[in-house]
């Protein structure tokens, strides 16, 4: 469940950088809450600034907590917000057995199912 989560949030980032009012010239910056994440994240330091396209390689490649949450704030301007965009994304998908509690995937009140992931 954690990498469908990794997934949905990418999508998201996916869908932001679409969106033609935003562009990867915008830069995110890093709060003290997203340099906080436990492994697996990238280190990010409090304060850096990072283009989204930089956070979404994070996000798929390494599934880089920190970057899932600098994402997560700078689109939805908090881990509760966007999981509400992820729950309704999903929705949106058909995944009728899944929920979303935040950004990374990291334990919290979230569910999937094997016919949802598939």
């Amino acid at each position: 469940p954690a990498s469908l989560t990794k997934i949905m949030t990418a999508l998201l980032v996916m869908q932001h950088l679409a969106d033609s009012n935003n562009s990867d010239a915008e830069k995110w910056t890093v709060s003290v809450r997203a340099a906080a994440q436990p492994a697996s994240h990238l280190g990010l330091r409090v304060g850096l600034e990072i283009k989204p396209s930089t956070i979404l390689d994070a996000i798929l490649v390494p599934s880089a907590n920190d970057a899932a949450v600098v994402a997560a704030e700078a689109i939805a301007r908090g881990e509760a917000a966007f999981a509400q965009r992820m729950n309704d994304m999903a929705a949106r998908l058909g995944l009728t057995r899944t929920r979303f509690a935040n950004a990374s995937g990291l334990p919290a009140r979230q569910f999937t199912t094997a016919r949802d992931i598939a």
